[in-house]
């Protein structure tokens, strides 16, 4: 989705991406982000990554900024498609070097900006085919779930979270289950709706 921002000294030549409608507030109001926004966000963590082809429509000549995260799974599986499909010069930020507890730039405020762009880095080409190399062995592996173990993507199974599941599972209040679960995963930090699938997964195969 791409938002105008409306600005006098307008940049247009390069482009602010960030992943999750919660980055939008810090961004847009930042009297530092002087580009238009441009959101998306896919969730690649479950399910068929193989053969998907989600278009992007930036203009090849804009320079991308993406505002992404080492400690977000969703943030980093979306990053490294973008790295994938766009041919654009991409710089990226990644929240979690400015603060290893913000998960994104979702979890900062307008005047924290400053600080973040700070953590720019341009990647150069080789890092560019880094990640998108690594986009197509994820993609070529098309695993059931996509996670971070020790600060690297591997492809698993959804057995994979069980026993960090079975530690706060109570089939009596799946809500406050679902809340500890996100609340005390610091590696993945995943959405409630992965964590809904698994529990009911868990629930049908019990």
């Amino acid at each position: 989705m791409f938002t105008e921002k409306v600005i006098d000294n307008k940049n247009t030549n390069k482009l602010d991406v960030f992943f999750g409608y919660a980055a939008f507030t810090p961004l847009y109001k930042s009297n530092l982000i002087n580009n238009d926004l441009y959101a998306f966000y896919e969730d690649f963590t479950i399910g068929n990554i193989k053969d998907v082809d989600i278009p992007i429509n930036i203009d090849k000549d804009k320079t991308v900024r993406i505002w992404s995260s080492r400690n977000n799974t969703q943030e980093y599986l979306n990053f490294l498609y973008f790295c994938y499909k766009l041919p654009n010069q991409i710089s990226v930020i990644f929240a979690n070097e400015y603060n290893r507890y913000v998960n994104s730039v979702g979890e900062t405020v307008p005047e924290e900006i400053k600080e973040l762009l700070k953590y720019e880095h341009k990647l150069t080409d080789e890092e560019k085919d880094r990640y998108k190399n690594e986009w197509i062995k994820l993609a070529d592996e098309n695993s059931e779930i996509r996670l971070f173990q020790n600060g690297k993507i591997i492809s698993t199974n959804y057995n994979y979270l069980n026993s960090y599941i079975d530690k706060y599972y109570d089939k009596n209040n799946i809500r406050r289950t679902v809340a500890t679960l996100m609340g005390n995963d610091t590696e993945n930090n995943l959405s409630s709706d992965v964590y809904n699938l698994l529990i009911e997964r868990k629930k049908n195969i019990l």
